[in-house]
């Protein structure tokens, strides 16, 4: 139970971000790449100076670690991009609930990786949950080309990723708490030096302004990378996925609150009819939580 719990504290985390990471995008007019950079500048920062604390003596660090921590970094950073660049095209709040076609996807990577078959309740959670995303890709008209495909590069990245965490994270042989906030503070820290090279190359990704527009991501998405491991390591990345699907409830509920305050640059206003059928999508996927934990 805990590690759903780690997932729904990721998940609503995970939402904000994005309506952060999307104003960034709009009001600062910026690049995808320069809010890449720096926000991993910034948290690669934090890693650093946390890795002392999420250290604990007995942990592991052998190649195995090493391996899956660049492992989990790479895909996650191509996945990250990507996502960057589908938030440019589409609202948060339409796309957010599209990364539900993830848990089809690491469904089929962890049996065909010998992760061991689901139960026909299990499956059933998984349609359920990918069908949501169909529900919610047929509201609010068609997708742009180049926002899909961004969607797409994103889902593939991100569910790589998310493997490789659950290895990494048994890798280290600490709890599942411990080893997930280890492996995330290795992880962030191999990010931030990844993209370092760019960060000295770009002018604009050192300005002051730019770091002030970018931290309130930063700070929102690293919280929840630590509960994302955290539930990852408790409950596997299949269940933990459909767990995060919970993410389009909350940005859809976000993204209502912030187009009634009058924040339409970073939310445009939805009708009422249009908002009922995103949650419809968005409610098959929380009801698939309920049904994978049964089966």
């Amino acid at each position: 139970m805990i590690g759903i719990v780690f997932g729904l504290g990721a998940a609503a985390l995970q939402s904000l971000s994005y309506l952060f990471s999307r104003a960034f995008l709009r009001r600062s007019g910026q690049s995808p790449w320069i809010l890449l950079v720096v926000a991993h500048a910034i948290m690669g920062l934090a890693a650093l100076m946390l890795l002392p604390w999420a250290y604990v003596p007995g942990a592991h660090l052998n190649g195995a670690v090493a391996g899956w921590a660049l492992s989990a970094s790479g895909f996650y950073l191509a996945g990250q991009l990507a996502w960057f660049h589908a938030l440019q095209h589409m609202d948060s709040s339409r796309v957010a609930p599209l990364l539900g076609a993830k848990i089809l996807l690491l469904a089929l990577l962890t049996v065909a990786g010998g992760g061991g078959w689901l139960s026909a309740a299990q499956w059933c959670a998984v349609l359920l949950a990918a069908g949501g995303v169909f529900v919610l890709n047929q509201t609010g008209g068609r997708l742009p080309a180049r926002g899909l495909l961004a969607v797409a590069g994103a889902i593939l990245g991100y569910s790589l990723s998310d493997l490789s965490i659950v290895r990494l994270v048994r890798a280290t042989g600490l709890d599942n708490w411990r080893g997930a906030f280890f492996g995330a503070m290795l992880s962030y820290l191999v990010c931030g030096l990844a993209l370092a090279p760019w960060l000295v190359r770009q002018r604009a990704a050192r300005a002051p302004s730019t770091w002030r527009a970018a931290l309130p991501f930063a700070v929102c998405w690293l919280l929840a990378m630590i509960l994302l491991y955290a539930c990852f390591a408790s409950i596997g990345a299949v269940f933990g996925n459909i767990v995060q699907s919970m993410r389009g409830l909350f940005s859809i509920g976000l993204g209502v609150l912030l187009a009634r305050l009058g924040w339409t640059d970073i939310e445009r206003r939805s009708g009422t009819a249009l908002i009922f059928k995103r949650l419809a999508g968005a409610l098959a996927m929380t009801l698939a939580i309920a049904l994978y934990f049964r089966g």
